[in-house]
């Protein structure tokens, strides 16, 4: 049983592939983003996305965060439902206006 997630992970990875390479490829709004971070992400990364409960939100590349938004890490669950491209795209172009 304990090998069930090591078998499923890269076929969600795999899964989201094609829906990565479209989030990276949008030009995000980082003002939209802002609203959602705060809304869905602050709770556990932070106000600002420098960590909090969960590890930080910024720093990280644009693909990396599309692919752990749509399948999830660790203890994060996949919010590939809640957001469209767009929403995620958002919510990169503010990860990465804060460095």
């Amino acid at each position: 049983m304990r090998l069930l997630p090591l078998l499923v992970l890269p076929l969600v990875a795999c899964a989201n592939a094609g829906r990565v390479d479209a989030i990276v490829a949008l030009e995000g709004d980082a003002a939209n983003g802002a609203t959602l971070y705060t809304t869905n992400c602050a709770g556990c990364h932070g106000a600002d996305g420098q960590g909090g409960s969960a590890p930080r939100a910024t720093g990280r590349d644009a693909a990396e965060v599309a692919s752990v938004v749509l399948g999830g890490e660790d203890e994060m669950p996949a919010y590939a439902d809640p957001f469209d491209d767009q929403e995620i795209a958002d919510i990169i172009a503010w990860l990465d206006a804060q460095g």
